[in-house]
Parts: structure tokens; C-alpha cells; sequence
């Protein structure tokens, strides 16, 4: 039985995304291929690497771009107890450390990374193997990533249905970033691009992270538009804390009672809280404050 390391380990995501393992030993027929195929020359030559550094044997590049083993021995211990298949690859029994080298090499074949600022922001993988999605699902999870797994469907007529495995929200896609992050080195951008493109929804008007709070909160306040047409004032905050700085700082200088809401949902599903101002006098206040005469 083979034993795993993280050139094994890399080898091993490379065969189950882009790569084939096959054998034949009918009388005449008889063959044995490794074979990776990828249109990224870097991915070719990682999988050469880490394949010459375990096996001490150096894949043949072919012209029309795939690295190739011709190697009896090798291929009947690769696959004593794995397939390769596409639908029925699956993780082996890793260590969290080795298991972010075969995610690794995964995801550079296999997934692409979404950007839509302000509305969607994710690394996909698409596999007709529900069950090989839902391994690397619980090594994700080993790993403290979260992610989903759900069905869809193939655009392709007589094709399987499909699944898909999604990574998403901020701090999924930076433990991604810090525990695996791509070696392909567009994905790798596009998910650096992705985790900037959030935006930072700490207000910054607190005593602690500001040299002028009264400077701080009115250029805030004059980028909101919360002045409602029946003399009240309302603004929302997805961060309990930026509403309470602004109430305590309107309470203390300018002397303004607001209220906060308890947590709320819109019908989108996202929580949010509420910040109002009823009193019509303390809205006025608050008015000359933010556009002073």
C-alpha cells in the first residue's frame, strides 16, 4: 500500500480532477497509462514534480498537452484502493496538513472563483460525484471551512445531473486563502480580489478608532440617507456596534435620544438592525449637525 506525503497527496487530486489511471491486460491489448491532462503549463509541471518526486520517475510531456506514465507497477498500487473515476474519485484518509495539499491540487484543476461586489462572492466546484463533493465537503470542515453542497443541473442534453460545492462569506474564503489557497496563479488572484472586495462595514466613529468622533460621525451620516418624509430618522446596520457608538455619541454631545431595534430579517434573509429617531425635534437636530449653516 502506498504511503501518503504531500507529493503523493498532490499526485493522487491531480489523477481524480484531470487525470486517468487504466489499465488493460487482455492478450494483445495489454496497456498501462497514467495520464494528466490540463491547459495550465504550470499545473503540468507541478504534477511532473511532485509524480518524479514520489515514484523517482519523470512523466513524458505529449504534444497535445497531457504528461503521460507508462508504468505496470506503479499504476497496481495506485489503484489497489482508489478510484479515479469522475464518479467515484474520492479524498483518501489524510491528515488536516497533508489533506490541504490534495485540495489543493483539486480545486486548481477543478473549481473557478466568482466576484460580484456587493452581491456574490465564491469558489465553485462542479462533479457528477456527489460523494467524492461531500469528502472534500468534511475535509473543508476538518479544516474550520464551511461549505455546501447542492444539486444541479447539467446544460448538457444526456448528461448526469450535476452537483456543486460552493465556499462563501468572507472568512470561509480567507481560511481558504490562509489553509490552501490556489497555486493556479489566475484563480489565485481572483480569489485575493475577491476577499478585498468586501466591504468593511465597521463604521469607525468610535472614540477608540478615530482622532475626531464628531468629524467621524457626521461624515458618516452625510453619506446615509435617513431623513423619512414623515419627520422621523432611520438608518439600518447589519453591526450592532456602529448603532450603539452613534447612540451614545448623539445622546452625550447633542443630547438626541434614538433607540435601537432588536435583530431583524428582510425578505431577502438578511439580519439587520434598525436605528430611528422619532422625536421631530431631535431629527432637526441631528439635521443642522450633519449639514451645518
Amino acid at each position: 500500500m502506498l504511503k501518503f506525503n504531500k507529493h503523493l497527496a498532490k499526485v493522487h487530486a491531480y489523477l481524480c480532477a484531470d487525470g486517468y489511471v487504466i489499465k488493460s491486460d487482455k492478450v494483445g491489448r495489454k496497456y498501462y497509462y497514467i495520464g494528466f491532462r490540463n491547459y495550465k503549463n504550470t499545473l503540468l509541471t507541478d504534477f511532473d514534480n511532485h509524480f518524479e518526486a514520489y515514484f523517482d520517475i519523470k512523466p513524458r510531456r505529449m504534444s497535445d498537452g497531457r504528461s503521460v506514465v507508462q508504468n505496470k507497477e506503479i499504476i497496481l498500487k495506485l489503484i489497489e484502493n482508489d478510484s479515479y473515476y469522475s464518479l467515484d474519485w474520492k479524498i483518501p484518509k489524510l491528515t488536516k496538513r497533508l489533506s490541504t495539499y490534495w485540495l489543493q491540487a483539486y480545486f486548481d484543476c477543478e473549481a473557478w472563483v466568482l466576484i460580484q461586489e456587493a452581491q456574490s462572492r465564491l469558489i465553485g466546484v462542479d462533479s457528477i460525484n456527489k460523494s467524492g463533493l461531500l469528502s472534500i465537503q468534511t475535509h473543508l470542515k476538518k479544516l474550520g471551512i464551511n461549505s455546501k453542497v447542492q444539486l444541479g443541473r447539467s446544460n448538457i442534453p444526456n448528461r448526469n445531473d450535476i452537483y456543486r460545492l460552493f465556499i462563501y462569506g468572507k472568512e470561509n474564503l480567507k481560511k481558504f486563502q490562509r489553509k490552501i489557497n490556489f497555486f493556479h496563479t489566475i484563480k489565485k488572484l481572483k480569489l485575493q480580489r475577491a476577499i478585498e472586495s468586501y466591504v468593511d462595514r465597521n463604521w469607525k466613529i468610535s472614540p477608540s478608532e478615530c482622532g475626531n468622533q464628531e468629524k467621524a460621525v457626521r461624515e458618516m451620516l452625510s453619506m446615509k440617507n435617513g431623513f423619512k418624509k414623515r419627520g422621523t430618522y432611520s438608518i439600518c446596520s447589519m453591526k450592532r456596534y456602529n448603532l450603539v457608538h452613534l447612540k451614545k455619541f448623539l445622546q452625550k454631545e447633542l443630547k438626541i435620544d434614538s433607540r435601537i431595534s432588536p435583530l431583524r430579517t428582510n425578505p431577502a434573509g438578511s439580519k439587520f438592525y434598525e436605528f430611528t429617531i422619532n422625536n421631530k425635534d431631535h431629527v432637526k437636530k441631528l439635521k443642522n449637525f450633519i449639514y451645518p449653516q
